[in-house]
């Protein structure tokens, strides 16, 4: 489809990329990422490599949605062909602006959602502990109730 566009220039599909080393390479590269549709585990990989999101606003997302609050991700509606393009453009130059510290969003990412953290929320939540979040979404305190 690419080659029937005229975009083989510009646009690469890579395809199923499972080597943490080759995904990193290539997000190490973007400026940000897209989601045309349903936001689940593909903005926690986005984030988690630094790189921000672009989503659609209206579309039916999974639990990972939530990285809208700790991450730089930037919703669009309505979800049209145009509006895609215009929020491609606008965020593309606000990013250009207002460059993202990598490092920094890839850091808070993995000690929000790595196994280990998530297994601790699990296991704190066994044990009835709830954790608490400060105004930036980092967990404070575990107070148990």
């Amino acid at each position: 489809q690419i080659l029937d566009l005229g975009l083989e220039e510009s646009v690469v599909v890579h395809g199923r990329i499972e080597s943490p080393i080759e995904l990193a390479e290539i997000y190490a590269r973007s400026i940000m990422s897209i989601s045309p549709g349903y936001v689940g585990l593909s903005v926690t990989q986005s984030l988690g490599f630094g790189v921000p999101m672009l989503y659609p606003e209206d579309a039916p997302h999974a639990p990972e949605i939530e990285l809208a609050a700790v991450g730089p991700m930037q919703s669009y509606s309505p979800t049209t062909e145009e509006s895609l393009a215009a929020a491609l453009r606008d965020y593309f130059l606000h990013l250009v602006s207002n460059p993202v510290p990598a490092e920094k969003v890839s850091a808070k990412v993995g000690d929000l959602y790595s196994a280990e953290t998530m297994a601790s929320g699990i296991s704190a939540a066994l044990r009835g502990q709830v954790v608490e979040f400060d105004n930036e979404g980092w967990p404070k305190e575990m107070v148990v109730r």
